[in-house]
């Protein structure tokens, strides 16, 4: 009685020992399945937004986002500009130097630039080649001789009375560019109010990016 007893107890704690794992094993299964369709959903949300994202026109962007993108593009439209200008839009070998047009100019030495055709290559990082012949005079800081290309380098000469540009308007929009005011003001040299000039800006949308296209430097 006692065996049969003892046998008894075994198998009820076997049945009890097998019952758990199944639970455990059905909890896994579930936190499994849960995880499964969790990351399907996110796949699936992703993939959507990624479609949308490729599928973006410049008609999709509001009025909002464009003078965002817009006063950004300006920004660097300046800084770009002053690089240029001042003959530092690309690194150079001071210990090289050449005489251009009675002025002293370095070697450049920058893996971007093997020839004259490469130096409006960080100008169109942040420019549209849309308008690229417009601006050649910004690129007058360099030049090819004997096969090398050289850069004058001098201090960017800013107009002291300028203060800041603010894009003020949207003039128009068509399937690649919006057109906008860029309206910057000026200190008077004698004193009086502050004078504001308007000029065109641009910026072109072509492969889902946002480049500079018409643009006159503020100072």
């Amino acid at each position: 009685m006692l065996i049969d007893r003892k046998i008894f107890f075994l198998v009820a704690i076997v049945s009890l020992a097998l019952t758990g794992c199944v639970t455990d094993q059905n909890i896994i299964s579930s936190t499994a399945g849960e995880s499964l369709i969790q990351q399907t959903q996110n796949s699936h949300t992703e993939a959507q937004t990624t479609q949308e994202d490729e599928d973006k026109t410049i008609g999709s962007y509001t009025d909002e986002e464009l003078f965002s993108a817009a006063s950004e593009l300006y920004s660097a439209a300046c800084r770009m500009g002053e690089r240029y200008i001042s003959g530092h839009a690309y690194s150079v070998d001071k210990s090289i130097t050449a005489d251009i047009d009675s002025k002293k100019a370095y070697k450049v030495n920058d893996f971007m630039v093997s020839g004259a055709a490469d130096i409006p290559n960080q100008w169109n990082e942040v420019f549209s080649e849309k308008y690229l012949s417009v601006y050649k005079d910004m690129f007058s800081a360099y030049s090819q001789k004997d096969n090398t290309v050289w850069a004058v380098q001098n201090a960017t000469v800013k107009n002291p009375l300028y203060k800041d540009t603010q894009i003020s308007r949207l003039v128009n929009r068509n399937d690649d560019e919006i057109e906008f005011t860029a309206s910057s003001t000026y200190s008077d040299a004698d004193g009086g109010p502050d004078k504001t000039i308007d000029v065109p800006f641009s910026i072109i949308y072509n492969d889902e990016k946002f480049t500079v296209g018409k643009f006159v430097m503020p100072y």
